[in-house]
């Protein structure tokens, strides 16, 4: 993997990155050999509030995929995150 690719949310591709005042703008850019940066930003006239999540490494990649895979071996249907854990229904 090189160079720098920019991806933003296909429907707002489609609209020319025009939001509607319910939405938020989502954008992602894959770069290198950058396993996960993942950055939730507040910002208003006055300050600015971040929330950042730096994978180190694959390893909580591979273990997600692997627990999401043995729980639909055994479930059938539409299944999300939900399913997979029950403390979001909370």
């Amino acid at each position: 993997m090189g160079g720098r690719d920019i991806y933003g949310t296909g429907r707002n591709n489609q609209r020319n990155n025009r939001l509607r005042s319910d939405e938020l703008p989502i954008s992602s850019i894959r770069e290198g050999e950058v396993f996960g940066i993942h950055t939730v930003r507040y910002e208003s006239d006055i300050d600015s509030i971040s929330i950042t999540h730096d994978a180190k490494n694959r390893g909580g990649f591979v273990l997600g995929a692997i627990l999401a895979a043995e729980y639909t071996a055994h479930h059938e249907g539409f299944l999300g995150m939900k399913n997979l854990f029950p403390f979001l229904n909370e």
